[in-house]
């Protein structure tokens, strides 16, 4: 008798460990977890001589440390696991769901809110992002829209101008492969959200969210906010070098996104501006394409002075308000020419700021500074290796300065 009593408590033990190993794995399989689920509430049904929770409790006063620490975190875990599975449902599960969701998913849909400077009107973003390599994105900055269309794999784009019912396409052929992330955009934004880590790099507290409890987490340069009991990804906050991005609206393969949303064909009443494809540029971008991109842009202003953002979408919004300098008609050659070198230095000037990291402490402050202004300073970084800043200034030379003296500098821009 004695002996079968030692055999059932080794057997009772063995189904806590069998317990604690499926609860302690980081993404355990759901058929481990049940068949261990389904060995406790069997025992606790069939052993009518003694309360296996009890019985254990009084065994751990005993038991060497291993096992007591073991039975511990057992009947820690019991009062809830035999109550209801909880697997989907605890913080790692949730997330580890919301990922695998992501990576099964042939389309994923955001809204997006894209801050250039926190001071300023943000880009507002719909965005879509289709396997295999295949990116919609329209935005809309201050009443100014703007569509782009992005294929990698028949390595084409087109950008389309709502308001004006213009467009002009994109070669593709120059950038790396799909494997080395092609397209920068792809790879800060959309690229990202569809490959995220199965673990997280910390679980953070929770919030409330137009209603909903979510739980946060960090996974590198973004906080992710998942609604726990529902698996879903409510919103992640972004940061994208010198600037900030805060999506939200995920949704997984839609219904009304068709075909036609992503094509690189032009519609047939839009006219195009180019008479042909622009190159796409794939080289690093440098100090000395953010000052080509202000000196356009001051250019191209009546009032000769620098713009709110280093946002290229403000142009369409000078534009529409009538703000720039009406150019004489040029020829095709010489007007193809010109699309091609203020396109790739405005490509080149958003992935200069995007690529910016927290400790580079990036600033732009140019908004208003009239052009010539050699006193003011418009840009300031702290490059990579570097012991001094980098500063800009309104006459678009560059100098460097001391680390302790740059707050002399941001003074000097008030």
């Amino acid at each position: 008798m004695s002996q079968n009593k030692h055999d059932r408590n080794q057997e009772d033990l063995g189904f806590l460990r069998d317990m604690i190993e499926a609860v302690k794995a980081d993404a355990p399989e759901e058929s481990d977890y049940t068949a261990a689920r389904r060995n406790l509430l069997q025992k606790l049904k069939t052993d009518k001589k003694e309360n296996l929770i009890m019985s254990t409790i009084r065994k751990a006063v005993h038991a060497k440390a291993r096992w007591a620490t073991a039975t511990g975190i057992a009947i820690l875990l019991i009062a809830v696991v035999v109550t209801f599975n909880p697997f989907g449902r605890g913080p790692s599960q949730a997330y580890a769901a919301v990922v695998e969701q992501l990576r099964n998913a042939l389309t994923v849909s955001f809204s997006a809110v894209w801050y250039f400077d926190e001071n300023e009107s943000p880009t507002h973003i719909e965005m879509a992002f289709r396997e295999p390599g295949i990116q919609r994105i329209a935005m809309d900055y201050n009443g100014a829209n703007m569509v782009q269309v992005l294929d990698t794999k028949q390595d084409k784009g087109i950008i389309l101008m709502p308001e004006t019912k213009t467009y002009f396409e994109m070669d593709l052929a120059s950038m790396p492969s799909v494997e080395q992330h092609r397209l920068q955009l792809i790879k800060f934004v959309s690229k990202e959200i569809k490959t995220l880590p199965k673990k997280a790099d910390e679980i953070l507290g929770e919030q409330v969210v137009d209603g909903r409890e979510v739980q946060g987490f960090r996974v590198g340069n973004q906080t992710i906010w998942i609604d726990v009991e529902t698996e879903e990804l409510v919103f992640v906050d972004k940061e994208l070098g010198g600037t900030r991005m805060v999506m939200t609206n995920f949704r997984i393969d839609p219904a009304d996104l068709d075909d036609s949303m992503f094509s690189t064909t032009p519609p047939e009443d839009y006219t195009p501006i180019a008479s042909k494809a622009v190159a796409y540029d794939v080289s690093d971008p440098e100090e000395k394409d953010l000052i080509e991109y202000l000196h356009a842009i001051v250019k191209m202003k009546k009032d000769q002075r620098f713009p709110a953002t280093v946002n290229p979408m403000e142009l369409l919004t000078l534009e529409k308000e009538g703000m720039l300098v009406e150019d004489e008609p040029a020829s095709p050659e010489e007007e193809q020419k010109e699309i091609q070198a203020f396109t790739q230095v405005c490509q080149k000037t958003v992935m200069f700021v995007m690529k910016m990291k927290p400790e580079n402490d990036w600033h732009y402050a140019g908004k208003g500074v009239e052009y010539g202004d050699s006193q003011t300073p418009i840009a300031w970084w702290k490059p990579e290796g570097s012991e001094t800043y980098r500063v800009i200034w309104g006459d678009l030379s560059a100098t460097n300065v001391a680390a302790e003296d740059i707050h002399q500098v941001s003074e000097n821009n008030k």
